[in-house]
């Protein structure tokens, strides 16, 4: 018989900085034992990090503290959990077990499918009266980050470092501002994948920190990181569920392409950028992306055979003077809109006055919305 799970210690601060070596952690018994089960079924893949085990934990005791069942919004809370515990990582691959004994072969051939798509791993159990919860957290870690304060003073300025892991391109940097808007930041690169980039801190209020790499596919986010000037760090996850932007008229029986339309131009209109134009070419090529996504089994800006947007539109004729592309995917047009708008680079790119047009795509992938956004001027 295997020993009861010990109540492991989730504490309820935020850490006080990111990134950096963390301290040592001691899995519970059900911890361990749940890793060793694991590995009897092959090699986990991925080296055990002390803050996915603890934001692991967070995560566990928050799901047997609840009676719903999963959604997409626990990914909202995972993020969080793993911030609150001073972690960096963003590509995050989760699993939930809410009966720890039937639950371990699932748990066992997800491993064994998303093996290859991670680096980092952590797991964490915790139990509330008769509920007891496991939850595996992988990561593909692109970036190391050394440890960077999460508070600040207004005025301050931060130099974050870090090194790229195994990457194809550059590492970008992108700034989301408290009010709203977003900008590039220059990355100065060290040498043999290090990096350092500039943070201002000008005003008080938020300032998400999101550092993007090339893993192939084109570039992905590697870290979203909040700082905070003058302020305390959130203590509650920011739920990806609705969109103030969308105003009083509902858009919910739209379909979800006229949905990430009229989103896009509420979001533009609050902060006064001229709207943009339905584009029926923009549409058909990013309606062409969108289902190419879904029927070669990939996701990214780069096409297996290696086409980018450019070449996409370099193909039909299509020749406008600005252009840029977000991919995205989720259950639903509000939470796709909401995570691009939460990405300072993907934001950008949707308050952009450089361009007067927009394509939409969307196909479905099981009970996933898979989008494409084009963005252009003529």
């Amino acid at each position: 018989m295997e020993p009861a799970p010990r109540a492991a210690e989730v504490p309820a601060a935020h850490a006080a900085v990111y990134g950096g070596d963390p301290d040592p952690v001691e899995m519970t018994p059900e911890e361990a034992a749940i890793v060793a089960r694991l590995e009897e079924e092959g090699p986990l893949g991925c080296a055990i990090d002390a803050r996915l085990v603890r934001a692991a934990r967070r995560h566990a005791a928050a799901l047997a503290s609840s009676d719903r069942s999963p959604s997409e919004a626990d990914m909202d809370h995972l993020r969080f959990a793993v911030l609150a515990e001073g972690g960096t990582d963003y590509l995050l691959t989760p699993f939930a077990v809410r009966d720890l004994e039937t639950g371990r072969p699932a748990l066992a051939a997800f491993i064994a499918e998303h093996r290859r798509e991670v680096t980092h791993c952590g797991v964490g159990t915790a139990r509330t009266g008769a509920r007891d919860v496991a939850v595996w957290v992988g990561s593909r870690r692109a970036v190391d980050i050394d440890a960077v304060p999460v508070v600040r003073e207004v005025g301050a300025a931060q130099t974050v470092t870090g090194r790229a892991t195994g990457a194809e391109g550059a590492v970008r940097a992108f700034l989301g501002l408290p009010d709203g808007s977003a900008i590039a930041l220059e990355v100065r690169a060290q040498g043999g994948g290090a990096f350092a980039v500039t943070v201002p801190f000008e005003r008080p209020g938020r300032y998400d920190l999101e550092i993007q790499i090339d893993l192939g596919g084109g570039p992905e986010t590697a870290s979203l990181l909040p700082l905070y000037a003058g302020t305390q760090p959130d203590t509650r996850p920011t739920v990806a569920a609705a969109d103030a932007d969308a105003g009083p008229t509902a858009i919910g029986n739209e379909a979800p392409d006229a949905q990430l339309f009229a989103l896009v131009n509420a979001a533009r209109k609050r902060l006064g950028v001229a709207t943009l134009v339905r584009d029926e070419r923009l549409d058909g090529v990013a309606r062409t992306h969108s289902a190419d996504m879904v029927a070669l089994g990939y996701f990214g800006h780069r096409s297996p055979g290696g086409a980018m947007l450019a070449d996409r539109l370099r193909a039909l004729g299509l020749r406008p003077s600005a252009f840029g592309e977000n991919v995205a995917r989720s259950s639903s047009a509000m939470r796709v809109h909401r995570n691009l708008m939460s990405s300072p680079s993907h934001r950008i790119e949707l308050l952009s006055r450089s361009y007067t047009h927009m394509g939409i795509g969307v196909a479905r992938d099981g009970d996933d919305l898979v989008v494409t956004e084009v963005l252009a001027r003529w």
